[in-house]
């Protein structure tokens, strides 16, 4: 089996070494450079042909745009990914950075375990087609995500994007008996969006999920489980009530009458994610 090959690209001495640490405790992953500027990134990203490269915005030199651009004029091949930290969290600057090749963002601060899961994870699948006995010499690995489809978007429709994927979440809410007046709507509404961003904080829902959430909305992690836990009774009370407008009866496991707030959360953004792809929404 082939190792992973990883950059990374971070100004701060402490976060490249907690991202070190990680990586490390992993055989069969090669860090092939861990580097303070954008420039060094470059050369390294040149020379080695990473599979993954996980760089700040913020970087010295070049910063994660110049960085970005002078990957693309070398080339991103199949199979390569990029993930980008920001501590930055403004939608236009995400959308620009998925319009010119990022596969992922992960807002600072974070926890590295989070990032090296999401590495493994890219390294399981490109694994898995690499293995596939089909898979002639011709066929090479693409990785294709939901939010993939926001390449496909200028700057100039990033705000009617937004409003529409807020448009399918709130029905989806609705329809499920989560009413606008719950502070618990509000919550999930966000959740569903990290989720959507990225997909492993429901491996830390309580870690670094809730506090995410609590952070934005002025409130206390606490406070936010609580809240999304009662929209929760509220629609099962409502789908009890009312068992054809339960659509996710089947997410309960057997002997359980209620779904937990992570499996809730997953069924919801998996469902949104779907629906967003047919009506060609970035998401």
């Amino acid at each position: 089996m082939k190792k992973l090959k990883v950059l990374v690209a971070d100004s701060q001495v402490v976060v490249r070494q907690q991202l070190l640490q990680e990586l490390n405790k992993d055989t069969h992953i090669e860090v092939v450079g861990a580097v303070g500027d954008g420039r060094e990134a470059y050369e390294i990203f040149e020379r080695e042909e990473p599979n993954v490269v996980i760089f700040d915005l913020l970087l010295p030199i070049y910063d994660g745009y110049a960085l970005l651009e002078k990957m693309n004029e070398h080339g991103i091949g199949n199979g390569q990914e990029l993930i980008m930290t920001t501590p930055l969290t403004s939608d236009l600057l995400v959308s620009e950075a998925f319009r010119q090749g990022v596969d992922y963002v992960l807002t600072k601060p974070y926890d590295a375990s989070l990032a090296v899961g999401k590495i493994k994870r890219i390294h399981e699948k490109i694994n898995r087609v690499r293995n596939m006995p089909s898979v002639g010499a011709g066929l090479t690995y693409r990785k294709v995500t939901g939010m993939e489809n926001m390449k496909t978007y200028g700057i100039q429709g990033m705000e009617s994007v937004y409003q529409k994927l807020d448009e399918i979440i709130s029905k989806s809410l609705n329809e499920i008996g989560i009413p606008a007046r719950l502070k618990g709507y509000r919550y999930l509404t966000t959740a569903i969006k990290e989720v959507l961003k990225n997909d492993e904080v429901l491996d830390a829902v309580t870690k670094i999920l809730y506090p995410d959430i609590a952070k934005k909305h002025n409130s206390t992690a606490q406070r936010v489980e609580k809240a999304i836990r009662h929209a929760i009774e509220v629609a099962w009370s409502s789908g009890e009530n009312n068992s054809s407008q339960m659509p996710y009866q089947y997410i309960i496991r057997a002997g359980k009458s209620r779904p937990t707030n992570s499996e809730f959360i997953a069924k919801l953004a998996q469902d949104i994610k779907l629906e967003c792809q047919k009506q060609v929404v970035a998401c």
